[in-house]
């Protein structure tokens, strides 16, 4: 059997990651989930629904798993090799990421506009907002109506997992907070915003 895991590093609470397994080229299962048991050991979740059963009780039903001892082993390997090569590219490139300018607005709940750098491209238009938990980085979006004519935010640029995420928001706010209060609130660096 040939077995291609792809995850999303998603990290709350025991899930860790989740994804889709494409078997011998021919057929895709969504909805793969990575969950670290009590005894830290990892290990996958197929797809399922709830459901009742006969006698009213809420009940989980597979919708498609491995039916041998094997598969569920192949598959299983597949999910935490693709989640250890996510982590594994997040250390390495956490350094590559820099925050090379940050300007205070000020306007409603928009605090300031950041630019970052990564290995050699630069990304505009980050916005640092205020929510009700307090700040938090906003990657560039567009606006745009659905197909039931609905406005919808759509991603232009977003980090390929949580972790780099973290990073990407951590480095910002750290450079927001020293701008901020820095005696001309302003950093005087190229290409902000």
């Amino acid at each position: 059997m040939k077995v291609e895991a792809k995850i999303i590093t998603y990290e709350k609470d025991t899930m860790k990651a989740f994804g889709t397994l494409t078997i011998n080229d021919c057929i895709v299962i969504k909805n793969i989930r990575l969950v670290q048991g009590k005894n830290k050991k990892l290990f996958i979740s197929m797809p399922r629904y709830k459901t009742m059963d006969q006698d009213g009780h809420e009940v989980w039903k597979d919708i498609a798993y491995a039916h041998t001892v094997e598969a569920r082993k192949e598959i299983e390997e597949a999910v935490v090799e693709a989640y250890k090569f996510e982590l594994e590219k997040w250390l390495n490139t956490q350094e590559t990421i820099e925050v090379s300018g940050v300007k205070i607005v000020n306007k409603d709940n928009l605090k300031g506009l950041a630019t970052i750098r990564v290995d050699g491209v630069t990304i505009k238009s980050i916005k640092i907002l205020e929510g009700e938990k307090g700040l938090f980085v906003s990657m560039p979006q567009y606006k745009t109506t659905d197909q039931d004519g609905n406005e919808v935010w759509k991603d232009i640029v977003y980090p390929t997992n949580k972790w780099q995420r973290e990073t990407i928001t951590s480095k910002v706010l750290k450079m927001y907070e020293q701008v901020r209060k820095s005696p001309h609130g302003e950093d005087k660096r190229e290409g902000i915003g």
